[in-house]
């Protein structure tokens, strides 16, 4: 009979137990049918997925023991993974790692197969096991969180100085576009010192900063994590506008869906964005016109002109003193913003202009928020048409 049989059995045994699961039986045995139906449901799927996957790491381990992957003219498992499977290098990596151990840990393999470790467990502490501690090692581990048991191998791995050296040189930071959903997409791996560095100084905005007024808890995020995200976005930022470096974000957009407010523009290298979002980055950036020709070639440049001049835009801060929001405080990073949109036709003018900052600003545009009154006397009215006023603005009075 197949290695595989026990599997397929399982599927349409209603009697059949599951392996590391009595304590999760007897927690819901006082639940009503429909839901401790769903919940032995779930433990049989999951003891089947782990049933499956021990066998596609033995599959692994085979492969990398007999070299097919050699044969096959890859420079490795992971490699021939990738290609073969469809799946990222990254995780084949780490599969090929956790298979290949398993081979010389069999109280690990046990446990595994049991269902008293996970597979996010092994990744865990399989670097820091050994044929002398894997029993206590699995034991102790079972019944942890995978969090707290990668703390627990944090702490035991051996800590010297080529282990710092060999941590540094690994440190990288990779990015990429989400053109599915228009997002970006950050990770770094950084040495300790560096990570705790950057941790502190994220963390030290992130715990001051203001409740987002339009978040909603969703695919398991926290206002800190969101939190988090403006103040790297603040930190990175702020670090350019202090020095002497510039960083340019061009967008290109056609005249026509400026004229209509119809259509989108795009992010050079990156996904396309509404027209709402380009008459706000309008509010305060350089502008230059570009002619094509019948062929889609430039054939003409107009000038750079920025839409707030710095000496305005110094003016506006100088008046507003902080974000013109309801209750926010922040003074770094403000925007200049058009009361009469760019777009549609707003002329830069001191009087028809604010200042948010650019967690704010898109409110007033995506968000579909609306700035009412003459500055600097605003107010600012919800889609719902409830108006949200507050007092004058936080700077020095000026005699306009």
């Amino acid at each position: 009979m197949s290695p595989l049989a026990p599997t397929i059995i399982l599927m349409s045994s209603n009697t059949t137990k599951v392996p590391g699961s009595a304590e999760r039986r007897d927690s819901y045995t006082g639940l009503s049918e429909p839901h401790s139906d769903a919940l032995r449901k779930l433990d049989l799927a999951y003891t089947m997925k782990t049933k499956w996957e021990r066998e596609f790491l033995r599959a692994i381990a085979e492969l990398e023991g007999l070299g097919t992957h050699e044969e096959l003219g890859f420079e490795s498992v992971a490699g021939f993974l990738s290609s073969h499977c469809g799946m990222g290098y990254r995780r084949t990596e780490e599969q090929v790692e956790v298979a290949v151990a398993l081979k010389e840990l069999p109280s690990m393999d046990k446990a595994y197969c049991d269902g008293k470790l996970g597979y996010d467990h092994l990744r865990a502490i399989i670097p820091v096991a050994s044929s002398e501690n894997e029993t206590d090692l699995a034991e102790k581990v079972e019944g942890m969180s995978v969090g707290a048991t990668f703390r627990l191998a944090c702490k035991m791995k051996p800590v010297d100085k080529q282990a710092a050296i060999d941590a540094r040189s690994e440190r990288s930071l990779m990015m990429r576009w989400d053109l599915d959903t228009a997002m970006f997409e950050l990770y770094a791996r950084l040495p300790e010192d560096l990570g705790a560095m950057v941790e502190k100084a994220i963390d030290a905005i992130a715990v001051s900063a203001p409740e987002d007024p339009l978040f909603v808890e969703e695919n398991l995020r926290t206002p800190m994590q969101v939190k988090r995200a403006d103040a790297l976005y603040e930190l990175v930022t702020g670090g350019i506008s202090e020095s002497s470096r510039s960083a340019h974000v061009v967008v290109h957009v056609d005249a026509e869906t400026l004229r209509a407010g119809e259509g989108s523009g795009e992010i050079e290298g990156g996904p396309t964005i509404s027209p709402e979002t380009i008459d706000r980055l309008l509010c305060d950036s350089v502008l230059q016109t570009v002619v094509d020709g019948f062929d889609g070639k430039p054939i003409a440049f107009g000038r750079s002109r920025r839409t707030a001049p710095p000496r305005m835009k110094q003016e506006l801060i100088k008046r507003d003193g902080t974000c013109r929001w309801p209750h926010c405080r922040r003074r770094k990073l403000l925007q200049a913003h058009h009361i009469d949109h760019y777009v549609a036709g707003g002329r830069t003018d001191f009087d028809d202009m604010v200042v948010f900052c650019w967690v704010h600003h898109p409110l007033v545009h995506e968000g579909g928020y609306e700035v009412v009154g003459q500055p600097p006397n605003i107010a600012i009215k919800a889609p719902n048409g409830f108006l949200i006023r507050h007092g004058p603005p936080r700077g020095q009075p000026q005699g306009r």
